[in-house]
């Protein structure tokens, strides 16, 4: 039974049915033209109907040959499907990358330079800054130099002028013993008065005193002054500040006693600086006991002069 369903039906079978499938295409161009005609006239719609040829409605046929035309259409239809290729998978699109928007490397460099240009004002600035807070500390902290100088050369200033007026004092007492003992040794006897008395105590400034310090025996020559002048210039202790105008010189009067130690010093001329003043009476109590002269002796007198600048 199988083998007479796919065997393929002789030639002269086959007429009938050839004209049976000639037939239906022709009612089926009848039926597309009427439809056609109809669509053309109305102008609304448009229908078609689709005739599938494997649907065959004639007149009824033998059995046999029904089957066989069913079994052969039916395998030729199967050979289709087997032998046609199979659907193409659809192709899986990519997505594309969005493209990455770069800058320009003019305007790259102008960015860089303009970054640059903006930080060295930046340090510029600091700098300024740091420098201006350098010098005003600088300042603050020479004020407060120059002050603490200032104060320390009053306070030595008030010093040495209490000082020296302790040691004027002590000379005025000095004195005033040194008459009050020589009035009383000359009412005693011949010759014990204040001639043979050893005294470092201030002599008087009349004008007899002062002309025996000039032009009197022991007066001290030029060599011996300038030899213990150099001496007392030694022992000054003293800065000379810019500040003084010119170079005001001080002379003092100094009496020695037989053995090179002091008995007297009177200030003739002040220099105006009572610290140079100070400083020079130091340096002459420091040099004492002064040298013999040429002749072996000590001089009883000499003047000094001194200069802050020399």
């Amino acid at each position: 039974m199988e083998n007479s369903l796919l065997a393929i039906p002789k030639e002269k079978k086959l007429k009938p049915a050839f004209v049976l499938a000639l037939l239906v295409h022709l009612a089926l161009l009848v039926f597309l033209w009427i439809g056609v005609s109809w669509q053309s006239e109305t102008g609304d719609t448009v229908e078609a109907e689709v005739w599938d040829i494997k649907v065959r409605e004639a007149a009824p046929r033998a059995a046999g040959e029904q089957s066989e035309l069913a079994a052969a259409e039916q395998a030729e239809l199967q050979a289709q499907e087997e032998s046609a290729p199979p659907p193409p998978a659809p192709a899986v699109k990519e997505a594309t990358p969005e493209p990455k928007v770069t800058a320009r490397p003019d305007i790259a460099l102008e960015q860089e330079k303009k970054k640059a240009e903006k930080k060295a004002a930046e340090d510029r600035k600091k700098a300024e800054a740091k420098q201006r807070a350098d010098e005003a500390r600088a300042q603050r902290e020479e004020q407060v130099r120059l002050k603490k100088e200032a104060e320390q050369a009053s306070r030595k200033q008030k010093a040495e002028a209490a000082a020296s007026q302790k040691r004027a004092k002590a000379l005025l007492d000095q004195e005033a013993r040194r008459i009050a003992g020589g009035g009383s040794g000359g009412g005693k006897g011949k010759g014990s008065g204040g001639g043979g008395t050893r005294t470092t105590g201030p002599t008087g400034t009349g004008g007899s005193g002062t002309a025996a310090r000039s032009t009197g025996p022991g007066t001290a020559d030029a060599a011996y002054i300038a030899k213990v002048r150099t001496k007392i210039k030694n022992n000054t202790s003293f800065n000379a500040s810019s500040a003084i105008m010119g170079n005001p010189p001080v002379i003092y009067d100094v009496e020695l006693l037989p053995d090179g130690t002091l008995r007297n010093i009177r200030k003739r001329k002040s220099s105006g600086i009572p610290g140079f003043d100070e400083a020079v009476l130091r340096a002459i109590e420091k040099s004492a006991p002064y040298p013999k002269d040429k002749t072996g002796r000590v001089p009883s007198r000499f003047s000094v002069t001194h200069k802050p600048k020399d």
